[in-house]
């Protein structure tokens, strides 16, 4: 059995999860969404079931149908792509409470990279794309981080239980699925950084100083372009170390995160945060 403050407490990161659906969509279809609602539809025992109904508004009927169309005929694809969304917005959310704690995430790494296979193959895009697309719409990582911890919740009573998103019967759902694995890699809480401030930077030069073939948050050090300070590197998930391995410099997006120094109260910069590495040209 799972306590009742635990049902909730899924409920609620579950509700602040769906939060992106529509911003998620509008990214894929390039239709704009000028409003929804989630609504619990019903929840069984047994093997927890949660049935949500999303609700979806648009500024008249040819939105809608320019919607429809880029979604598919297909209920069960146009559900697929939703799961999809939601199954991604907590592998990222996991992978950031992790890397938050400094734990190590094959587990949430591979299962993003499933999941991003199956929402592309539904929409027959690149995973890249999808990706792209997804992540563009998961703006608040603390966010994000936080509701996946509390989607979760009910999991840590059963530490050999999964979440699947879609119908069990589904074909179309068949890889959404957090197993046990990528969940025991999350914390159980959210450890918060220092205030923060992030600069973005879009199309730079990366200069890489220190890599690290074995993983994509620690070994590697560099700086940006018009900047001075070397910097610890952090790889996105979407980034693949073999993307930057081996390379003096690459063209980047990427952050530049600036933490409160605990003495001076100042914020300094402190970390490089990779979001994607451009093609070459």
């Amino acid at each position: 059995p799972v306590p009742i403050r635990e049902i909730v407490s899924s409920l609620q990161g579950l509700e602040g999860l769906l939060q992106c659906v529509p911003q998620a969509l509008s990214n894929l279809t390039g239709v704009q969404i000028d409003g929804s609602e989630f609504l619990v539809q019903t929840i069984e025992s047994g093997s927890l079931i949660e049935d949500f109904l999303l609700r979806f508004f648009f500024k008249d009927k040819e939105s809608f149908e320019a919607f429809a169309q880029k979604l598919g005929e297909n209920k069960k694809m146009r559900a697929a792509v939703i799961a999809a969304i939601v199954a991604g917005a907590i592998g990222y959310g996991l992978h950031w409470a992790a890397t938050a704690s400094k734990q190590p995430t094959p587990s949430i790494t591979a299962t993003n990279s499933v999941i991003i296979q199956n929402g592309a193959g539904t929409l027959n895009i690149s995973p890249e794309m999808f990706q792209e697309k997804l992540l563009a719409a998961l703006s608040d990582k603390k966010a994000v981080a936080a509701s996946a911890i509390k989607a979760v919740s009910p999991n840590r009573f059963d530490p050999k239980s999964t979440i699947r998103l879609g119908a069990q019967e589904d074909a179309a759902v068949s890889g959404l699925e957090i197993p046990a694995s990528a969940i025991a890699e999350a914390p159980t809480r959210l450890v918060l950084e220092p205030n923060e401030r992030i600069e973005k930077y879009t199309n730079t030069v990366l200069h890489l100083r220190a890599m690290n073939l074995d993983s994509s948050t620690k070994g590697w050090a560099g700086k940006l372009s018009n900047r001075e300070e070397r910097l610890p590197i952090e790889l996105d998930p979407a980034v693949s170390v073999s993307e930057i391995f081996g390379r003096d410099s690459v063209r980047v997006d990427a952050d530049l995160v600036f933490l409160e120094d605990s003495r001076s109260k100042e914020l300094k910069p402190k970390r490089i945060y990779v979001r994607r590495v451009l093609p070459k040209t």
